[in-house]
């Protein structure tokens, strides 16, 4: 009888050592980049909430004229935005149907004001921002409503 291993053994030992090294590896660099892409995607979502805060301490009466058609910037992941407040309680496309418009804006009782800009008691605002990351697009809009305060 012969003690050791065959040269068989010690291959197929070294194959399923080198399978399972590349899983790991594997494993390790799909977390780094899910830790990545979640790093990116925070910083956006602090972009948006910036931005959210930034217009709630603008005085009610003056965001239509500070901030219709306003772009800004989130520096940190090279991302420019652009700010769209929706002035039409009539609109009925894809971003007024995030809204549930058409619906009363002004507080008139009827939602038929196809420009409420210089007397509403909700705005709808929608804020979209775009970068490049990795070589590859991303786009992301957030939607949300300003309230006359009490």
């Amino acid at each position: 009888m012969q003690s050791g291993f065959s040269l068989i053994e010690v291959l197929v030992a070294t194959t399923l050592l080198l399978v399972m090294a590349l899983g790991i590896g594997t494993c390790f660099l799909s977390g780094f980049d899910a830790q990545a892409t979640n790093s990116v995607d925070l910083r956006v979502l602090n972009g948006f909430r910036n931005q959210i805060e930034l217009m709630r301490g603008t005085t009610f009466e003056d965001v239509i004229v500070d901030y219709q058609k306003q772009e800004f910037t989130v520096d940190s992941v090279g991302a420019t935005g652009s700010i769209e407040l929706i002035v039409d309680e009539t609109r009925n496309d894809a971003d007024a149907a995030a809204f549930g418009l058409p619906r009363d804006l002004d507080g008139d009782g009827v939602a038929e004001t196809v420009d409420i800009s210089s007397k509403f008691l909700l705005l709808p605002v929608k804020l979209t921002l775009s970068w490049n990351d990795r070589g590859a697009s991303f786009t992301r809009s957030r939607y949300f409503f300003l309230s006359q305060p009490n």
